[in-house]
């Protein structure tokens, strides 16, 4: 199993496909039964033994978010906040957290709207074996509205932000690990 303590929890999109839920309240901030997703996910995060937490965030949120989950401390975890100026991707987001990264050799990335079911930690931390991610797919019916995954002997080539018309439907769940070499390929 790989060493890893350290996840990037991506809080900062607009949630467009919710309004008029969104045009008030950022889709992170939505409520997932007794709590926000943006909870959810950090309690996801822990109780897969992630400690340290990388928020990233949007500036207008800022302050709703550190009201909501301050440190992180109520989670039994320690949470830093970086500022994404626009939506420009998970790439994007990743990318601006390096400087938190720097002494992390892999770590997680988890869209924070996306509920996951803990799992064997074993299972999904397994070694990358050489290779600069794992990024957890599934298959649906619809995959317009989507990141579609394009798959060439077992390897994700690209991936495509809600096509027209969909090359596969294999998806990406929102659920990934890096080694950080990654940041050196993202530009």
């Amino acid at each position: 199993m790989i060493q890893l303590n350290t996840g990037v929890v991506l809080l900062g999109g607009r949630g467009v496909r919710l309004y008029p839920l969104t045009v008030a309240v950022n889709k992170h901030l939505l409520p997932a039964y007794d709590r926000s997703l943006a909870q959810v996910a950090i309690e996801f995060l822990v109780k897969s033994g992630i400690k340290n937490i990388i928020a990233v965030i949007n500036r207008a949120d800022k302050s709703k978010y550190q009201k909501l989950l301050n440190d992180g401390s109520q989670f039994s975890c320690h949470i830093d906040y970086v500022i994404q100026a626009a939506p420009l991707g998970t790439a994007h987001a990743i990318k601006i957290c390096e400087e938190k990264l720097k002494n992390r050799e892999t770590f997680v990335t988890l869209w924070g709207d996306n509920i996951f079911e803990y799992a064997n930690r074993e299972s999904i931390f397994s070694p990358l074996n050489g290779y600069l991610a794992r990024i957890h797919i599934t298959r649906v019916d619809d995959p317009a509205n989507y990141g579609v995954v394009e798959i060439k002997n077992g390897k994700i080539l690209n991936i495509e932000e809600k096509p027209q018309r969909p090359k596969d439907k294999f998806i990406c769940t929102g659920f990934m690990i890096f080694n950080r070499e990654v940041l050196k390929r993202i530009e």
